[in-house]
């Protein structure tokens, strides 16, 4: 009624995301691997949001390695796709065979 026109500030504050950091447009993330992934290479699942993306773990992976994803990332507004980048960390197995462990040995003994 005796309303006086102004403008309107809405102030937004994001919550982070349980799984991916965000860097600009880019997402940042970790996964756990298994050694043996690390050594001989592997196609493994990655959760994305409301999909799943396939990640190639090239073998002989090394600690803290990085793969990129291109495109994964957050879109800006003007339509740019970020990247998406997954930190690998080495999960060790708790437990070994007997049969594991003269094959892990025999790995050893032959490097």
């Amino acid at each position: 009624e005796n309303l006086r026109p102004g403008d309107l500030y809405v102030v937004l504050n994001i919550a982070g995301h349980k799984n991916f950091t965000k860097r600009g447009n880019d997402l940042l993330t970790n996964l756990d691997i298994d050694v043996f992934d690390a050594l001989l290479g592997a196609k493994i699942e990655v959760k994305h949001f409301d999909n799943t993306l396939t990640v190639t773990i090239p073998a002989l992976t090394q600690p803290d390695d990085v793969v990129r994803i291109k495109g994964k990332g957050m879109v800006s507004n003007a339509g740019v796709h970020g990247d998406l980048f997954i930190k690998l960390n080495y999960k060790m197995p708790k437990e070994l065979t007997h049969k594991q462990r003269e094959l892990i040995q025999q790995i050893k003994e032959s490097a």
